[in-house]
């Protein structure tokens, strides 16, 4: 039988909602950053397996899991939107999957002008041992790194995030 691990884990809606700050030097491309997910949905039945006080699901055994993360953002800003807007999901602290969307803009990634409310989404199939970690991973980048012109700090309000695990095979 094909065991059935299913989590799911928010962080519910907020406006402005929760924000995070990136480097925005320019030519530095920024670093991804745990989303802090802090509610267990009790109706899912492993639910417990979300540690919301760290905000990473810790596998209960070992197999291949499904993980999907959403994430619904709001560009906040120095004057600026933002750029190299990414998804990510983190296995003990190294990305596994990541989302690269071209838009046609010149830095060849996601772009949200400033005060815009968009989803970005990550999915995939993680082989996953007992006790691995998985987060939800964000990134973004003033777009005056596009330019060059001046170094500025950018962020982001985080407004709201759906993370769903599923295990699939042991």
């Amino acid at each position: 039988n094909t065991p059935f691990v299913a989590c799911r884990a928010t962080l519910p809606y907020a406006s402005p909602g929760l924000q995070l700050t990136f480097d925005g030097t320019p030519g530095v491309y920024p670093a991804f950053q745990t989303v802090p997910i802090n509610t267990q949905d009790a109706n899912y039945p492993n639910y417990t397996a979300f540690d919301t006080t760290n905000h990473w699901f810790v596998a209960p055994n070992a197999g291949m899991y499904y993980v999907s993360c959403g994430i619904y953002v709001n560009a906040g800003g120095s004057g600026y939107g933002i750029s190299h807007l990414r998804t990510a999901l983190a296995v003990n602290g190294n990305i596994a999957v990541q989302e690269n969307t071209a838009t046609g803009q010149p830095s060849g990634n996601f772009y949200v002008n400033q005060g815009d409310q968009n989803w970005r989404k990550t999915a995939g199939l993680l082989v996953l041992n007992a006790g691995d970690k998985v987060t939800a991973q964000l990134s973004a980048q003033s777009d005056d790194w596009i330019c060059y012109c001046t170094s500025y700090q950018c962020y982001v309000y985080v407004n709201y995030v759906v993370f769903d695990v599923q295990q699939i095979r042991y």
